[in-house]
């Protein structure tokens, strides 16, 4: 009996350390399997940040090309306001011109005006003196 429990005391130090080193296993395929569940959990939440990123950066390229489209509109009207400024100045100048031609021609008329009033008067008192005249002869 004593080889039987020899064998049985064997087979139960045997079952122990079987038991152990499953019970170990168990703990490790446990801790594992934790890990595994983080590092999806990690991979799930990367992607989802990795898109949100991605979408801001389109968001943020589609900002910049409206900007930089604003900034040609801006500066073709900037440059077609400065070409009618330019025609502006160009048609008042025109102008200023044309308002000094007038005003020298409208001095020489006032000083003709002046002139043949002068001479209109003059006139009339010739014609008055002589009408006088006139009258004083035939009396």
């Amino acid at each position: 009996m004593t080889r039987q429990a020899g064998n049985f005391s064997e087979a139960r130090e045997s079952f122990e350390r079987t038991k152990q080193e499953y019970e170990q296993l168990e703990q490790e395929m446990e801790t594992l399997d934790e890990k595994i569940q983080s590092s999806r959990e990690q991979s799930s939440q990367n992607a989802l940040t990795k898109q949100q990123l991605e979408s801001q950066i389109e968001l943020l390229k589609e900002q910049i090309h409206m900007a930089e489209m604003n900034d040609e509109h801006y500066r073709s009207r900037i440059e077609t306001v400065r070409e009618e400024l330019k025609q502006r100045k160009e048609s008042k100048d025109a102008y200023l011109g044309e308002q000094e031609e007038l005003n020298l021609q409208l001095a020489k008329v006032r000083e003709k005006k002046e002139t043949g009033e002068q001479e209109l008067q003059t006139l009339q008192l010739l014609m008055e003196e002589n009408r006088l005249a006139i009258e004083d002869g035939k009396k």
